[in-house]
């Protein structure tokens, strides 16, 4: 399996929920886990889990690249 780095991961956020606060930590310093919390607009009106599916949609086959995702959304 390949790897994103963490600079990677925040870029590809930030195209696929512009305008949105994004923080990410790669928290076992292995480019494989890691920690993301969005606050976006586009999470507005749909459940926590629904909230969840959409960043897993938004990452699509990039979620092959990362072995634990850590997921926080926050509605602005």
């Amino acid at each position: 399996m390949s790897v994103i780095t963490t600079e990677e991961l925040i870029k590809i956020l930030q195209d696929k929920f512009p305008n949105s606060d994004i923080d990410v930590e790669d928290i076992a310093g292995d480019n494989n886990h890691y920690s993301i919390s969005i606050k976006s607009v586009d999470f507005k009106g749909l459940s926590l889990v629904d909230q969840h599916r959409l960043v897993y949609n938004r990452l699509g086959d990039l979620s092959n690249k990362i072995h634990a995702l850590k997921i926080k959304t926050i509605n602005y």
